[in-house]
């Protein structure tokens, strides 16, 4: 087999042309049923000219003038002994390409100093990330991961081993949950907490700030946490709006501190409601906020003719599954995260 060339972001010249062949090569290297959710070239850019303060370098891998292959590496910005790789695309049974470009990413990395790498990764958890790896079908869509499933195998090829697992879940017959959390949201009432939609149209802009804050301080202790820019979380929660259909999107506010929480879900392209994304700040937390969030965003989905829901990306043993184990599985992704200890 013919000779690897293996060509750096930081060392290409003229560097637009790399970004241009970059974000080109998903596009081609890809094919269906693999296709779902890729990001057009414009958006996927982004990840390379954005202003965000952690150190990163991305790879094309050519054979034969051929690109066949990409990579990306980036640097905690909370601790400079972890490291992340991601927006990873081979031509899938490449194994050499695959091999070297992982082996290219490990190396930029140790050099930087990181020790524990996790992939994959773009850039960090606000940004796609893990693989699947199984399911009850074959379906795949927009909001999750997609990949071949050789991916998974080049990075195990490589030393990677599993580091969490994850799963989205189709769970019928939510009307249920609904009636039971009726009392937990009285409850929250009672306490004084009140709830409104969250502006998803033409008044976006004007929440963001308020989703910035709550998702920053309610992440803060997630695993793999790193804070991004405000102005950077502007454009990647536009840009999700701008192509998904919102739905079942609420704050909870307390009356002496505002905003404390919210929920947020859409419907995706196959009229799924979609739970996503629920925060609450640590110090209201136990308060039953999360159900009584969960009854709205519910309620919003069966008005529109909704009997059934996604909870999507769900970590294997987060509280967040309660609500999950009261209804009935229609179906199950299965994804994994990857970390491979480089010291």
């Amino acid at each position: 087999m013919s000779q690897l060339r293996i060509t750096a972001f930081s060392e290409a010249q003229p560097q637009q042309a790399f970004v241009e062949t970059f974000c080109e090569a998903a596009q081609r290297l890809r094919q269906d049923p693999y296709r779902v959710g890729l990001l057009p070239p414009e958006a996927d850019a982004l990840f390379l000219m954005m202003p965000l303060p952690a150190p990163r370098e991305f790879w094309l891998v050519e054979r034969d003038g051929l690109v066949v292959g990409r990579i990306g590496a980036s640097v905690s910005t909370t601790d400079p002994k972890r490291g992340t790789v991601g927006f990873f695309e081979v031509e899938p049974e490449d194994a050499d390409a695959a091999a070297e470009l992982l082996s290219t990413a490990e190396a930029w990395l140790r050099e930087q100093g990181v020790r524990t790498v996790y992939g994959p990764v773009n850039i960090n958890t606000w940004f796609p990330y893990r693989f699947r790896v199984g399911g009850t079908d074959d379906l795949s869509y927009s909001w999750e991961p997609v990949n071949p499933p050789a991916y998974p195998q080049h990075f195990l090829q490589a030393g990677f081993e599993t580091d969490r697992d994850y799963h989205s879940d189709r769970l019928d017959n939510f009307a249920e949950v609904y009636k039971q959390y009726k009392s937990t949201f009285e409850k929250t009432l009672d306490a004084g907490y009140t709830y409104r939609p969250v502006d998803t149209g033409d008044g976006l802009d004007a929440e963001i700030p308020t989703l910035y804050r709550l998702s920053v301080a309610g992440f803060a202790n997630n695993y793999l946490f790193d804070p991004i820019p405000e102005s950077v979380f502007r454009m990647l929660y536009v840009a999700q709006a701008r192509k998904r259909r919102a739905l079942g999107c609420h704050f909870v506010s307390h009356p002496d501190h505002g905003e404390v929480g919210f929920i947020i879900g859409f419907e995706d392209e196959a009229n799924q409601f979609v739970v996503k994304s629920m925060v609450v700040l640590p110090e209201h937390q136990s308060k039953g906020l999360s159900f009584a969030l969960a009854r709205l965003a519910f309620g919003s989905a069966m008005e529109r003719g909704h009997d059934a829901l996604v909870g999507a990306l769900l970590q294997t043993g987060n509280r967040s599954e309660a609500s999950c184990r009261r209804t009935s599985l229609a179906w199950q992704h299965e994804y994994v995260l990857y970390r491979k200890t480089i010291a």
